[in-house]
Parts: C-alpha cells; structure tokens; sequence
C-alpha cells in the first residue's frame, strides 16, 4: 500500500464500514494497523489537538508544535504494523510524540529566545480546554507557567505535561518515558514542587 498522504492534503476518504467514532482507540488503532485509513482518520480527529499542545509546550513553539503534531501522525501510520494492544493506545502514541520532540534538534534553541522575546509565545500556544495544570493560575499568569515549566529540568517538564495536560497514569507515564512508576510519580512530585517555587518568585 502507498504512504499515507500528507495530513494537510488528505481528501475525503471513500466510506469503509459503519461510523466508527464510538470504537476504542485500540480497536481503532488495530483497524489501522489492518490499513483501515478511516479508522486511521478517526484517531487523527480524536487526539490531533491533544498531540499539538503536547508538542507545543514541549518545546515551547507553537509553529514547531504543529509540524511536530504532524510528523507524530505520520510515523504512526507507517509505524502502524508494530502496534501490539498489550498497553493503552495513548501510550503508544505519547512515545512517538515524546521521541518526536526530543530528536526535534532546535527545540532548546529555540525556547529561549521566544520566552524572552515577550507574551507572544504563550500566546501562540494551540489548547483545546484547560488542563489541570493551567487551571492553576488565572489566563493573564499562563505566560509565566510556560516560562517557569521552560525553566524545569527536561525528566521533569515531560512527567508533568504526560500527568495533567495530557492526563496519562503514572503507570502509563514510566511506559512512555522507560523508568520505573516510582520514578514517575518522584519527577511528578519534584516537578511540581519546583514548578510552584519558581511560580512563587514571581508572585508580587
């Protein structure tokens, strides 16, 4: 079968079966694995934005965050024959989108300077509802959490992004990541700890 096409061309793919937005991901996802590219477009439709704002605030760039998004959806669709169901379809996609991000060679160079250049950067920042973490603070500080979340060692900035923006378990998170659970409920709780006293400097 050829490549998926790029996601920004995809036309209207011909009708495959019934609708299948009440399946599972991971019924979805081994559709896809089949080469069902209906059910391949049900999963983009369903975790596209969730994936943009992971990867945007993973390196904090909005235009970066969306081509990265893209990316992650095309190397889950030539990777789709490796898909085993044995943990959670999000587990499977976060590492791709996780990976993504860390190869992504001008990510830290290019934090800085946005951060520095002013609001703009956090202004750019594609969300969909408010996550737990920015639920936090109140719109006019978001700024300052995406600088302080920046500010965060890189183990500790990704557990925090996976537990409350994109609500992953701990157990799903050390899957994602490669470490123990334990580690991932230390970073979570150490991330968070400094996340509130960099805020806490900030405060008036």
């Amino acid at each position: 079968m050829a490549p998926f096409p790029k996601l920004r061309a995809l036309p209207a793919p011909p009708h495959e079966g019934p609708a299948l937005p009440a399946l599972g991901d991971e019924e979805l996802m081994l559709l896809t694995r089949a080469g069902s590219r209906d059910a391949f477009r049900a999963l983009v439709e369903r975790y596209l934005t969730r994936v943009v704002s992971y990867c945007t605030k993973f390196t904090a760039d909005a235009v970066a965050g969306e081509e990265l998004a893209q990316d992650v959806f095309l190397q889950l669709w030539s990777s789709r024959e490796r898909y085993r169901p044995q943990s959670p379809f999000t587990v499977f996609l976060f590492t791709i989108a996780r990976n993504r991000c860390r190869n992504h060679k001008r990510w830290w160079q290019r934090l800085l300077p946005r951060l520095a250049d002013g609001p703009h950067a956090a202004d750019g920042v594609i969300t969909t509802e408010p996550s737990q973490l920015e639920a936090m603070l109140s719109l006019e500080r978001r700024r300052l959490v995406h600088q302080a979340l920046g500010a965060l060692p890189a183990k500790q900035r990704e557990a925090l992004l996976l537990r409350f923006e994109q609500e992953l378990s701990y157990e799903e998170i050390a899957s994602v990541v490669g470490c123990p659970e334990g580690t991932a409920r230390t970073r979570v709780f150490h991330g968070m700890r400094e996340l509130r006293s960099l805020l806490a400097k900030e405060e008036p």
